[in-house]
């Protein structure tokens, strides 16, 4: 995958796929965004028009299978991100770039595969004076889980918490041997 651009699709066409996730993979010059998933078809259609992203489709495996993505991005609400997440990875392999001592390396696993993150992941964006200034000035829409159809019951029972139990005091060795023999006949690890 040296030097081709990774091809990412967007999972979720909301307010924060259309104003940060879609802009900032557009400007990067090594990411492609070649597939827009949303759950209305003609909205996808639409998004993916207004962002020249080549596919749109509201099934996901259809999208993966047209798009061909190395990545995808879920961008949906929270309440959404596994589900879509599971459908997104049943198609088998993600590619995943890491910093070497050449510079950087994209390796495509297939799953299951465990990634971790490290540094400059994000970048945090600082409001300007004036911006804070002006956000103060401006009305706070106040509204209520139902206003947007979410239901906060809880859905988990605790049946039971307890304290773990006490951890013994450890033990002073005099020297090698004596370790050794404690290993083997108290502990039977040896």
């Amino acid at each position: 995958m040296a030097g081709a651009k990774v091809r990412v699709i967007i999972i979720g066409g909301g307010n924060w796929a259309a104003t940060a996730h879609i802009p900032a993979l557009q400007r990067h010059p090594d990411a492609e965004v070649v597939g827009l998933f949303r759950r209305d078809a003609v909205a996808a259609r639409k998004m993916a028009d207004d962002f020249s992203i080549p596919f749109a489709s509201n099934d996901i495996p259809t999208l993966i299978r047209e798009s061909k993505p190395d990545a995808a991005i879920v961008s949906s609400i929270a309440a959404q991100h596994y589900a879509q997440s599971k459908v997104a990875l049943e198609a088998g392999a993600v590619a995943v770039t890491r910093e070497v001592d050449g510079g950087l390396e994209t390796v495509r696993l297939k799953l299951p595969a465990v990634v971790t993150t490290d540094l400059r992941l994000n970048e945090p964006r600082y409001p300007s004076l004036p911006n804070i200034m002006k956000s103060k000035k401006k009305p706070l829409d106040v509204r209520k889980p139902e206003d947007f159809g979410v239901d906060i019951a809880p859905r988990l029972k605790v049946l039971k918490t307890a304290e773990p139990p006490v951890r013994k005091s450890g033990v002073k060795v005099a020297d090698v041997a004596e370790l050794v023999r404690r290993l083997k006949t108290e502990a039977g690890v040896l």
